[in-house]
């Protein structure tokens, strides 16, 4: 299975199913979240103009990503979130 990655502090999906999943996860706290295609992957983004998931997201975006455990997700598929940035 085709890791995620991470560059300049956003998380990419490999897929578009995978993307929608988290963003459904997190429609409650954010509920225009939508996933967007670039060439690393789909980014999941916040609102129009807005900022996009990823481990350095801003503080009132960590409990949010908590409500997929995301410390789990990013060490199953990412890693070391560090060494993965590019």
């Amino acid at each position: 299975m085709p890791k995620c990655k991470v560059s300049q502090g956003i998380l990419y999906f490999p897929k578009y199913e995978l993307a929608r999943k988290y963003a459904k996860e997190l429609q409650t706290e954010f509920p225009n979240i939508r996933p967007i295609e670039y060439q690393l992957g789909y980014a999941l983004q916040i609102e129009v103009s807005g900022d996009y998931i990823g481990p350095n997201m801003r503080p009132s975006m960590e409990n949010a990503m908590r409500a997929f455990d995301a410390a789990s997700y990013f060490k199953e598929n990412v890693g070391d979130t560090t060494s993965y940035i590019i």
